[in-house]
Parts: C-alpha cells; sequence; structure tokens
C-alpha cells in the first residue's frame, strides 16, 4: 500500500496567468513525469461497531461527510417501486420537527452548508458538506433530522407530484427512452427491471415511508465516510455521540437481491426494440451482458472498449461513423461493471435517413470485433489510460469515494498500486479474445427511438422488430 506508481505524462506547460490559481492536482507535477502515491484509505470503528472511513486533507476548510445505508431500490418491489428515493428526499426536504424545512433551509443556506441525498440499486447516501468551521453544528442538525423526520403530508405529497411530472417526462428525451427501455427489456423479471409508475408513485403513503425509515436505520447497514480538513480525535468523539443510540446489532443486511441467479436468462438475442417517437433523430443503444469488475479479462475488456468507442474522439466508432461518414455527431461505447454484473453498451444519435448505414457499420464490426485492432492501436489505449490516471487524485472527496467503490465491488486495498501495471501486461491477443467473446451480435439487444416508420423496410432479415413502451 506505501508502494508509489511512476506514470509518465507529457510536460505540461502552464502561463504566469494559470499558474494563480493552483489546482489540487498540480502537487503532483515533477517535470517530464508524475509520482502519485495512493494511499490506503484508512478507517475507525466507533464503539458499537459501525465502521468511518477517512481522508484527511487540508487543502480547503471543508469537510464532507456521507452516511451510507446498505440496500436501497434493490429493495423495492413494483407495487412501492420509487419509494426509496422518495423516502430520502422526503427525510432532506421536510426536516424534523425540531428542525422542519424553513429552518433547515435557512440555516444551511447562511453557512453555505449543503445536504442532500442519493438513491441507487446496491445503497443509499444522505451527504453532508460543510466548511470545517461549521461542520459541528451542521453535523448535529442533519442527524437529528435523518433520526427523526416528520414526512409531513404537506411535503410527501409535493415530492410526489415532483416524482409523477418525471414520470411522465420519461418520453420527452429519446436518449433517456432508450436507455430506459434496455435496462428494463435487459432485466426483465428481476429487481433491476422495476420501474417507477404512477401507480406505485401514487400508493406510498406517509405510513408507507414510515415504514421505510424504520427498516433503513439499522446499523447493520451503516458505513460513514468522511473527508477532508478534521481533527481525527475530534471526529471520533463527535461521531460516537451521534451513532451512540445505535447499539443493539439488528438483523444484518442481506444483499440477495444484489446477485444475479446463476441461470437468469439475459432478454435480447439481437432484437430491435422500437420506442415511437415523431422525430428527425434516431436514437440506437446497443447493450450486451458484461462482466463483474474482478473478472480477470476486466483490464483486456476495458482497453477494447477504449478503442472501439470509449475515447472520445479517436476510437474507431467515433473517426468511422462521425469522422469519415458524418452520420452522427454522438456516437460511444460505454463499460460498466461492478462487484454483481456488468454490461456493454454502444450509442449512436443519428438522422432518421442514416439508421440503416449506422447499423449495417456497428453489425460489420460485432461479427468481426477484431477489426479494429492492432498494435498500434492498443499502445494509444494503454497511453492514454495513464495519462489521464492521475486525475483520480484531483480531490480528496473523489480519491475517497473511488477506494471505497472498489471496497463495495471486492477488489483488494492495492487494487490502484497495480492497476497500470495490469493494464500494460495485456496483449493484443488477450484483447481479441475478449472482443470476440464479448462482442458478437446476438448478445446485443437493441433498443431504437425514432419515428413510426423507422424500421418499415427493414433490410436485415436477421433482427425482429417489437414495439415497445416505457411503463407510465
Amino acid at each position: 500500500m506505501n508502494k508509489k506508481t511512476l506514470i509518465a505524462v507529457s510536460t505540461f506547460l502552464f502561463s504566469s496567468s494559470l499558474l494563480l490559481a493552483q489546482r489540487p492536482w498540480e502537487i503532483y507535477l515533477k517535470n517530464d513525469s508524475v509520482t502519485m502515491q495512493v494511499k490506503p484509505l484508512k478507517y475507525f470503528d466507533l464503539d458499537n461497531n459501525i465502521r468511518v472511513y477517512y481522508k484527511q486533507s487540508n487543502i480547503l476548510p471543508k469537510i464532507t461527510f456521507q452516511l451510507i445505508i446498505e440496500g436501497g431500490e434493490s429493495e423495492e418491489s413494483q407495487e412501492i417501486a420509487g419509494i426509496n428515493s422518495l423516502w430520502g428526499n422526503a427525510v432532506v426536504y421536510s426536516g424534523s420537527k425540531k428542525t422542519p424545512r424553513q429552518l433547515l433551509a435557512e440555516a444551511l443556506e447562511m453557512r453555505g452548508s449543503d445536504f442532500s441525498f442519493a438513491s441507487s440499486f446496491e445503497r443509499s447516501i444522505y451527504t453532508l458538506d460543510s466548511l470545517s468551521d461549521y461542520f459541528e453544528t451542521d453535523l448535529a442538525m442533519i442527524m437529528e433530522v435523518i433520526k427523526n423526520p416528520v414526512f409531513a403530508p404537506e411535503d410527501v405529497d409535493l415530492l410526489k407530484n415532483q416524482t409523477l411530472q418525471t414520470i411522465k417526462m420519461r418520453t420527452e428525451n429519446p436518449a433517456r427512452m432508450a436507455s430506459m427501455a434496455a435496462q428494463l427489456i435487459f432485466w426483465k423479471g428481476s429487481a433491476r427491471g422495476v420501474i417507477s409508475t404512477s401507480d406505485s408513485v401514487n400508493s406510498i403513503k406517509v405510513k408507507t415511508l414510515e415504514k421505510w425509515q424504520e427498516r433503513s436505520m439499522n446499523p447493520a447497514r451503516f458505513s460513514l465516510l468522511i473527508t477532508g480538513d478534521f481533527n481525527l480525535e475530534h471526529i471520533q468523539s463527535l461521531l460516537n455521540q451521534h451513532f451512540a443510540e445505535f447499539k443493539k446489532p439488528k438483523t444484518p443486511y442481506n444483499p440477495a437481491a444484489l446477485s444475479v441467479p446463476a441461470n437468469f436468462e439475459k432478454n435480447g438475442n439481437g432484437i430491435i426494440y422500437h420506442l415511437t417517437k415523431d422525430i428527425p433523430q434516431t436514437t440506437l443503444i446497443y447493450r450486451a451482458p458484461g462482466i463483474k469488475h474482478y473478472d480477470k479479462n476486466y483490464y483486456a475488456l476495458k482497453l477494447y472498449d477504449f478503442i472501439l468507442g470509449g475515447d472520445s474522439f479517436n476510437s474507431y466508432l467515433t473517426q468511422t461513423i462521425r469522422v469519415k461518414n458524418g452520420w452522427a455527431y454522438s456516437v460511444y461505447s460505454g463499460y460498466a461493471s461492478g462487484a454483481y454484473t456488468g454490461n456493454i453498451i454502444l450509442f449512436v444519435q443519428t438522422q432518421n435517413k442514416n439508421v440503416p448505414a449506422v447499423m449495417q457499420e456497428i453489425q460489420k464490426v460485432l461479427k468481426n470485433p477484431t477489426m479494429v485492432l492492432d498494435e498500434k492501436a492498443l499502445e494509444s489505449a494503454k497511453n492514454s489510460i495513464k495519462n489521464s490516471f492521475v486525475f483520480l487524485a484531483e480531490t480528496p472527496e473523489s480519491l475517497a469515494r473511488l477506494q471505497l467503490s472498489l471496497k463495495w465491488d471486492n477488489l483488494p486495498d492495492d487494487y490502484l498500486d497495480h492497476f497500470l501495471e495490469k493494464i500494460q501486461k495485456v496483449t493484443l491477443a488477450d484483447v481479441k479474445q475478449v472482443a470476440e467473446k464479448y462482442y458478437r451480435p446476438e448478445n446485443f439487444l437493441i433498443t431504437a427511438a425514432g419515428p413510426q416508420n423507422l424500421f418499415m423496410n427493414n433490410s436485415d432479415a436477421t433482427r425482429k422488430v417489437i414495439p415497445y413502451q416505457i411503463p407510465q
């Protein structure tokens, strides 16, 4: 964990005016190379065994605190889909009896502090950003709110109406339509295929939120992350004080819904799902199963994605579809992985008349994915990834969150220390092997948001076109 990773990069030249505003990462710049020591994410345990991860930094007089609660959207049934986001936002917005909405908002605004909530499939996160001098006061206030939310009916109704408006607007953005459809179709029949609807949101009452609150306030689900300018001993005392009431261990969180059943059948098989929208430009999204983050093929697949479409301008898809043929302005590939699953996407937005040509070009690549590969492309991808690696440490908060997410993905503590080394060891044969395995036409389902007659003259007889609508 104390090893240093030497990252060679091109020399950066700064004018005297730019040097006046030093960026956090500039401390790593030394002539024609960058020396970055990725220190381990430290932690301590509270008296009741809640783990606290921390990273100290005095770059700015501010502190970021996060209460991370395992579970969230993964535990929603279709009948109450949307409750996790509504619950967390209601806590932040409505406040408590002691600190109601108006008082909470005014106090935070006066001190320039921010209190927010983020909901995801695997976990829920409350975040507090404060200047160091105000942190103790702000923490006391938001912890009282988190423990004793009021769920004022008028506030809950307001948030529900906002959610209902968002549901109605799902069909306004074609990219969002195609992306949401890909998610729902791909995970149909599993917890990841659950989506909030008008019926599910309207079914959520104050009593439902109160039960969700009771379920969520389980210390067995908690972990904490704190970064910034603070005294460690004082923070340990402060957090022990605010979490002291969570003494008795409750039933441990069971992440069963996060795991993908071994026999789960991916939906797609090269089928085109067509979402009708009368617009002059079509959004196409190709989606296929990927791999978990700790898979041995992760590095090779990352490099292939970078060469195919992950590099913003020099990638094959950008150069072929956008630069050479002028078929699209927005085209890229994407590759995501976690502890339980992963996915691959190809994304393009193009004029309706160009859809057949674009799909033909993508089909050509999927039938022969190694056509984009050579030693020069691989070396260029490795260098680009290496040169951007230093920016992981641009802020203490971003680096700490990255390190914690790597723990969640079941990766070792020295993952970042060896990342570039493993990238460098990937051979062209390795990349070709994973490309041929994961980038097959039959692996991908396709969602298309475009006009009614988009596939009237479908020249690709091997693909079946099925109409699809986003649930409202």
